[in-house]
C-alpha cells in the first residue's frame, strides 16, 4: 500500500460501565487504517484494556470494505458476544459514515495525502 493511499478514521464513545476499561478510560475509541484505493481496511484497533479483545477485533475487520457496513456489523454481531457489542457497531457505523462522507471526496482531488479524520457517537447502555 502507498503511503498516499493510508486513511486514518477515528470513533469515540463512553464505555459501558460495566466492562474493565470504564474504570481506566471511561472512553472506548476505534481507530482504523484503511487503504483508500480499495477500500480495505488495514488495520483495526479498538482503546480496550485487554489484547486477546483488541487483537480480535482486528483479525475480525481487517481485509474488509468499509464501505460494506451491513457486512461489518453483521461480523460483530455474529461473532462479538462481549458487553460493549452496541458500542463497537456504533464507532464502525461512525467511521463508516465519516468515509462515505469526507474521504470519497478525496478521490476526486489531484493531490495526494495522508488524512486523520475523527467521529464520535453516543451509546446508551442496555
Amino acid at each position: 500500500m502507498e503511503k498516499e493511499n493510508m486513511i486514518l478514521i477515528s470513533a469515540y464513545s463512553r464505555s459501558p460501565q460495566d466492562t474493565a476499561s470504564h474504570g481506566l478510560h471511561n472512553i472506548f475509541g476505534l481507530v482504523l487504517l484503511i487503504d483508500k484505493s480499495t477500500d480495505l481496511i488495514i488495520e483495526a484497533e479498538p482503546t480496550w484494556s485487554t489484547g486477546v479483545g483488541r487483537n480480535f477485533v482486528n483479525d475480525l475487520l481487517k481485509g474488509e470494505s468499509i464501505r460494506d457496513v451491513e457486512n461489518l456489523v453483521r461480523l460483530v454481531e455474529s461473532s462479538y458476544f462481549g458487553r460493549p457489542k452496541k458500542t463497537l457497531i456504533n464507532q464502525i457505523i461512525t467511521c463508516n459514515k465519516i468515509y462515505e462522507e469526507k474521504v470519497l471526496n478525496l478521490r476526486e482531488s489531484s493531490s495526494p495525502k495522508t488524512e486523520l479524520f475523527e467521529g464520535s457517537c453516543e451509546i446508551l447502555d442496555d
